[in-house]
Formats: structure tokens, sequence, C-alpha cells
């Protein structure tokens, strides 16, 4: 619809700036969206509906939005420094923004910038970032990093997508409510995984949909003291690797990765029946993570033949035991590959060993893990869904994925052809 000049409970009228927009407006004094601005009071009415009186002065007060000007990127033009909320479509070529969310206590592997940008290089996402206005000392007052996605599936708002967990960059009630309120304004379904940020499980207008496990081990410990905390049936195993001729070797090479990488999808094949991740996202990890020491492949190998392979990742303090495949389980190669990956950890000074997310229905998964961990935790996968909400392609193409998923690891079907598939429909899992 055309803009028209109504007036909010506040009599605040809408700017000759937004006249000719095109869209339904409530009352601002922004300029519109084609001066490259825009604001949460813009919206759609059939989308979203209309804002107004005192819930769109107060919009006003503490919301703008401005997408990135494509000429400025690298140059952090869309960064406030007076403490409002601002929302970037592109987060790449902003290192000032970066650092500012590096800083927060809640930031982890899978809010950090080479983990982000290998994700969205590798399935062509665009990662937004709604964000609180960076201080004079260079840190955020908080953040949320997501992605708007809009595919076979649908349109979605997803928080760290392809990833454990993701928690929001926030500390209080108030920053939360702020922050969050930029992506409900946008009228899809918000997905959230947490494992250490509480607030959004307390916001009722989000509803827990699922939960995993999650475990670690704590590093800061002398190394008898933690081989001393595992439950005897690993010390036995790593034992038991040992005099069966395991023996363990450390890589970065891209070619020790695809090592990795055939078996890797010869478990998801044969062992649960799932689609690979395309070699195209390891490869991107390995860009962003090797050349700073912070990727490193264990290879078991029995007489110089690969048995098991586990990729660990390192930041902030925590190595991240991300991925693992294994061809050979009676000789136990697992259990010893975890336990060099914890000496190369505590020589490296790490504080923590994060095992990721582990589905309640593995039971074997979990007593995997709870032979080493010293902590167990549980991360909440959290949405929400706008009133009336309906989008039938999502599960209509659900039933289709699944299905196609199912044929396509049957065992007739030759590897390279999975291999294909994934690489070309894996991104609409998200």
């Amino acid at each position: 619809s055309s803009c028209s000049q109504p007036s909010n409970a506040e009599g605040t009228t809408v700017s000759l700036a937004l006249q000719d927009c095109g869209k339904s407006v409530v009352a601002t004094g922004y300029p519109c969206r084609k001066c490259w601005h825009w604001t949460l009071s813009m919206l759609d009415h059939d989308r979203c509906g209309s804002i107004s009186g005192s819930f769109g002065a107060l919009l006003e007060r503490f919301y703008s939005i401005e997408p990135l000007d494509r000429s400025k990127i690298g140059r952090s033009r869309g960064i406030s420094r007076d403490g409002r909320i601002r929302m970037l479509e592109h987060i790449d070529g902003q290192p000032e923004m970066w650092r500012a969310i590096a800083h927060h206590p809640l930031n982890s592997l899978f809010s950090s910038q080479s983990w982000t940008e290998a994700v969205a290089r590798t399935y062509g996402f665009k990662i937004s970032v709604s964000m609180k206005g960076i201080q004079n000392d260079g840190k955020a007052d908080g953040a949320i990093l997501y992605c708007q996605l809009s595919d076979l599936r649908g349109e979605r708002i997803v928080c760290g997508p392809f990833s454990d967990y993701c928690d929001p960059l926030v500390s209080d009630v108030g920053t939360w409510r702020e922050l969050v309120a930029p992506l409900i304004s946008l009228g899809f379904p918000i997905t959230l995984r947490c494992l250490s940020n509480e607030l959004p499980a307390i916001d009722k207008r989000f509803v827990k949909v699922s939960e995993a496990a999650w475990h670690g081990v704590d590093l800061a410990r002398p190394e008898l003291e933690i081989w001393d905390s595992f439950l005897a049936a690993a010390r036995q195993n790593i034992r038991k690797a040992r005099r069966s001729g395991v023996k363990v070797r450390a890589s970065q090479e891209l070619q020790d990765l695809h090592v990795f990488y055939e078996m890797h999808c010869h478990v998801r094949k044969s062992r649960y029946r799932l689609l690979p991740q395309p070699f195209a996202f390891f490869e991107n990890l390995h860009a962003s993570f090797a050349g700073n020491d912070q990727l490193t492949i264990l290879l078991a190998e029995v007489d110089g033949s690969p048995v098991a392979a586990s990729v660990f990742l390192e930041c902030r303090g925590t190595l991240y035991y991300k991925f693992n495949a294994s061809l050979e389980r009676s000789l136990c190669p697992n259990d010893l590959l975890i336990w060099e990956g914890i000496r190369i950890g505590q020589r490296r000074g790490l504080k923590l060993l994060d095992f990721g997310a582990s589905d309640l229905d593995q039971p074997g998964l979990l007593r995997f893990k709870r032979k080493f961990a010293t902590v167990e935790r549980r991360i909440f996968r959290l949405q929400f869904e706008p009133e009336g909400y309906l989008d039938r392609r999502a599960s209509a193409v659900n039933k289709t994925l699944s299905s196609l998923t199912y044929w396509l690891t049957d065992p007739s079907v030759p590897d390279p052809i999975t291999q294909a598939v994934g690489a070309e429909l894996y991104g609409v899992f998200c």
C-alpha cells in the first residue's frame, strides 16, 4: 500500500521522506528504506500488522535498523557507539564488530568468526546480527547472531546454523528483550540452541522443543588426576588399544582431512543412514583454523592403516571434540583418540574439552562420553513461532527429504552419488 501520514498516540507524524517508500507504516521520524535506512516500525501490514501508540514511540526511542551499505563494507559504518540496536545484513568485513563479540563471556566456537564464516561460505548463508552499540573499550553490550533462511523448507531464522549450540551473547533480561525484538518483528519462526544462557528459556514467547546432552572435561588438572577420574572402562579400553597396536598420529594436513572424510561419509551412510556434509565444509574449516594451529586431526592407525579419526578445533581456551569416525571399534581406537586429545589440550594450556551435543536417544554415545566427562549439562532447542503463522512447505518438504535420505543412503547406492547429493541438499537441513 502507499504511505499515508498517520499519527500515533504520541502525536508523531511520518516524515516526508517516508511518504513515497511504498510501505504501510506507523509514525516514525526515520528516513525511508529507499534511503538505505529503515526502522522496526516500517512493516508490511500483510506480514506483520501495524504498530502504533506508545509501543511505536518506544520503538522510535530504542531501535534503529540499518542494512549495511555495500559500498562501505570493511569500514564498520553500520556499528553504533550510541547504545542503539543495529542489525547488519553482512558481518563479513566488519572486524570491529567481530572483536566486540569475541570479548563476551558467553562467546564460544559456534559464535566465533572462524566457525561462522566457514559455515556461511559452505552453504551460502548470510550471517546477520542484532547487536547493542560498541562501547569505548571496544566491547559490545550484547549480540545475537542469526541467519534468515528462505529455501524449500520455507522462511525461518536460525541462530547458529549447523552448530551444537549458539548462546545469545547477552547477560541480562533487558538486553535480551532489546536484541530479540528486531528478530521477532521479522515475522518468521526463530530457532535457538542454548547451553549457558538461561534467559531465552524463561522468555514465554519461546518454547522448548527438544534437548540434547552436553559433556565437558576439566583440563586444568594434573594429567594423573584426569586419568584417575575416568571410569574404569575408559582406562581399560585405552590400554587395550595400545596393546592391539593402535598408534595415534596428529596432523593438520588437508590430505589427512580427506582420510577422515571418507570414514565420516561411510559411517554416516552405513550406520546412521544420513547424508554427509559436503567436503567443502571441512575445507573451509581447515582454511579458517589450521593456519592458526587451531585444527588438529588425530588418526588412529594399525600397521599404518587408518581405523578411526577425530577432528579437534580450538577456540578461547577450549578444545572442541567436533567430529569423529571409526571403521574398527573392537580395538577401542576412539578411547585412545580422546585420551591423546586431552593430552594435547593440556600441553597447550587449554582449560576444557568440549564434547559437544549428544542426542538423548543415542545411549551408546552418552555412555562413551560419560566415561571421561567431569560435567554433564543440557542444550535446549527453543523456538518462537509467530501467532497464526503457517507455512505448509516445511512439513511437506521434511517428509520428502526424509524419504530421499533413506533411499540415497541405501547400500546399493554408490558412495560418490550419496556424497554428491549431500553436497547439494545438506544446506536445507538447517
